[in-house]
């Protein structure tokens, strides 16, 4: 009786559904048609025209070349703030900080602006720069320091020392960096003209907004390309496994929050020297440090996603002034559409993690796959 083979079944090859491949894209424009229509819903609810409101959005953010050159340049604060969002949870940090640091980057931008007048222009600004970003770094790395030496939440120290940020900028525009000239209106001595961005073509747009796709590059390509790049995304999908593979977590982790404080200090060297006055003032901040955590959220934590995501949040603000000064209608509107998108971006940030399981809502399951109660 002769050996006969046969052959093992060959199993089909896993196919990702195309439904399930194009979740990340589809989710982030679901959140954000839903929050622009319940905005406008809001606005048909209190009596203004619905068509006319998003006419004059439209002409407010994209209308003319001055409207887009305002768009973009607001793009600059929420996309690189994004991106800093992003390097610091990378090493699995929460930098709650970031407003702060830009406060702190625009005062070491401001301070290096001022002084040396005789610089040549181009070396006057990248020292101004470079000089908002160490002091944005130095500032982040206080609660690493308190991380390291006291085991203090990063989470928390970093929100706390915004208002010291805050307070330190309130008393230097009123004591030591007053300008003398002008003592009312409560702002710090302009920057040398040297130091400033140069102006790009008539729009009144600055040479920093090519800050956006540099960032965007080089954060892929240190993503995807380099080895500090593979240990980020290891620590980012499990910290544990990469401690025990014998990568320093802790280390890199400090390292991804002071990269995050550079980055947030080159936003605020970038408020002051793209600014028209070229001066320090309470809340020159505007929040970015804030919101560019939610145009991160929305772009899901995507290097390229928060160009389009921080596109979006430009586009709120800028189209937002001419319809309230257009149609009449509130500002706050802006203000209730971003509060409604990050309260989406976490309602489907829950649903994707229940449905892979990650999320099992206070219940375990037995080895057989029965629920056994609450934890």
């Amino acid at each position: 009786m002769s050996d006969v083979s046969v052959p093992a079944p060959v199993r089909p090859a896993m196919r990702r559904r195309p439904r399930v491949a194009l979740r990340p894209l589809l989710i982030p424009l679901g959140v954000t048609a839903s929050a622009l229509f319940v905005s406008l819903l809001i606005i048909a609810a209190t009596g203004y025209s619905m068509s006319a409101t998003a006419s004059a959005f439209v002409d407010g953010a994209f209308g003319d070349s001055q409207a887009m050159a305002a768009t973009a340049k607001t793009m600059i604060p929420y996309t690189l703030i994004a991106l800093a969002w992003i390097v610091a949870s990378s090493g699995r940090q929460l930098n709650l900080g970031l407003e702060g640091q830009i406060l702190v980057g625009g005062l070491g931008a401001a301070l290096v602006g001022m002084s040396f007048p005789s610089l040549p222009g181009g070396l006057h600004l990248a020292l101004a720069v470079v000089a908002g970003a160490v002091a944005g770094a130095l500032y982040a790395g206080l609660p690493a320091l308190l991380y390291l030496r006291r085991d203090v939440s990063v989470l928390l120290s970093s929100f706390l020392l915004n208002f010291v940020a805050l307070l330190l900028v309130a008393w230097l525009i009123r004591g030591p960096l007053q300008d003398k000239t002008a003592p009312s209106l409560l702002q710090s001595k302009p920057v040398v003209v040297d130091a400033m961005w140069p102006i790009l073509g008539s729009s009144g747009l600055t040479w920093d907004v090519a800050l956006i796709p540099v960032g965007i590059v080089v954060l892929i390509f240190i993503q995807r390309w380099t080895s500090i790049g593979f240990r980020l995304r290891l620590i980012e999908g499990n910290e544990d496994a990469a401690r025990f593979s014998g990568i320093a977590t802790r280390k890199i982790g400090m390292c991804a929050l002071l990269a995050s404080g550079a980055i947030a200090g080159v936003v605020g060297s970038s408020l002051i020297l793209h600014s028209l006055a070229g001066t320090v003032s309470d809340g020159f901040s505007s929040q970015y440090g804030y919101l560019g955590i939610a145009v991160a959220l929305l772009a899901r934590n995507s290097p390229l996603g928060c160009l389009f995501a921080g596109l979006l949040f430009a586009a709120l603000e800028q189209g937002g002034s001419l319809v309230e000064t257009r149609i009449g209608v509130p500002s706050t509107i802006t203000t209730v559409t971003q509060g409604l998108v990050i309260v989406l971006v976490a309602g489907s940030t829950w649903l994707l993690l229940r449905q892979s399981g990650h999320l099992r809502l206070g219940r375990r399951l037995r080895p057989e796959g029965r629920v056994d109660g609450p934890i």
